[in-house]
């Protein structure tokens, strides 16, 4: 699944929207993002920054289907080289 798509399911599975991911990011792990950034995530637009990409790794360390790694968002994670 791509890892935008995993994302979404993510929050879903959480039940919270971009503004409530921004806020958990904010108090948990310091770093400062907008909502429209993580819409553009979600969205396929934009990839996040490494803070960002550690963030929601951390973030979605406990989910049942993995955590979304900062890795999972660059080419090679898709096993380019």
């Amino acid at each position: 699944m791509e890892t935008k798509l995993r994302l979404k399911a993510w929050m879903d599975s959480q039940g919270i929207d971009d503004e409530q991911l921004v806020a958990r990011l904010r108090e948990h792990h310091h770093h400062d993002c907008s909502h429209h950034t993580i819409s553009a995530i979600k969205r396929g637009v934009r990839k996040p920054g490494l803070a960002i990409a550690v963030a929601i790794e951390r973030e979605t360390a406990g989910w049942d289907e993995g955590p979304i790694l900062a890795s999972d968002w660059t080419d090679l994670a898709k096993g380019a080289a």
